[in-house]
């Protein structure tokens, strides 16, 4: 799924793609992706939400970063809709 010159870009459109297709607020650490380091998901995720793309927040507790997910913004959908 992930090359190396595009690897941030598909990564960040593969989180949208996810949230897009889930229909309740759920964690996001439940999203994989096995070509990529789940602490990496969720400093993106992080990203994500401070440039307005997806609404959210994330914690970064003892163990990890954790974010929780309510959906997409206008922004974000509007990307994701650019990339199809």
């Amino acid at each position: 799924m992930f090359t190396n010159g595009l690897f941030q870009e598909q990564l960040v459109i593969g989180v949208l793609e996810e949230i897009e297709n889930r229909s309740e607020e759920e964690l996001i650490s439940e999203v994989h992706f096995p070509e990529v380091n789940d602490e990496l998901v969720q400093y993106h995720i992080n990203l994500m939400i401070d440039a307005g793309l997806i609404d959210g927040k994330c914690q970064l507790t003892s163990d990890g970063r954790h974010c929780f997910v309510r959906g997409l913004t206008w922004y974000g959908h509007d990307l994701l809709d650019e990339n199809k």
